[in-house]
């Protein structure tokens, strides 16, 4: 741990990337740690349907623009072909296979832990977003289909509808 960055940034999914916008114009010296093998947030471990809620136009990230039909709405594979395309084309420094396990701030900086390295900052920007641990609020009758088979908890009826929650 011989370098104190200006900035430290955790995660490079969109908030991430997009922030480095910030901090190079700046001139601040930073480094992106991603938990996972390549610079494009959760979007690989999402299913292979999805797309963005908004169009292209819309979903630029800070000096490149989203290719394509502006007005299309880009699938999954689209998403992680512009984010990966993103982190080349400005040549971003990204350490990825880093996932962060501990920050604890000392002094005036931040010591930043993975497994197996540990860095200090200025300052921090966390940008993992809520999918890694999604919040699952407590509900009653609520079944995590993730672990098991599906048993409806309860049957009720509601004009005239059966519903199996």
């Amino acid at each position: 741990m011989e370098t104190v960055w200006d900035c430290l940034v955790v995660g490079a999914g969109q908030s991430g990337l997009a922030a480095r916008y910030h901090l190079k114009k700046r001139g601040w010296n930073y480094l992106i740690l991603e938990a996972n093998s390549q610079a494009a947030g959760s979007w690989p471990n999402y299913y292979e349907s999805l797309t963005l809620f908004s169009p292209a136009r819309f979903s630029s990230l800070p000096g490149l623009r989203f290719p394509g039909d502006p007005d299309r709405y880009p699938a999954r594979d689209e998403v992680i072909a512009y984010l990966t395309h993103y982190a080349k084309h400005f040549e971003l420094n990204v350490a990825t296979n880093k996932k962060v396990t501990h920050i604890k701030k000392e002094g005036p900086l931040f010591l930043v832990e993975t497994e197996s390295e540990k860095w200090a900052a200025k300052t921090l920007i966390a940008a993992t977003g809520a999918f890694a641990h999604p919040y699952i609020p407590d509900m009653e009758g609520y079944i995590n289909l993730r672990e098991g088979s599906y048993t409806p908890v309860s049957t009720t009826t509601r004009k005239g509808l059966k519903t199996s929650v």
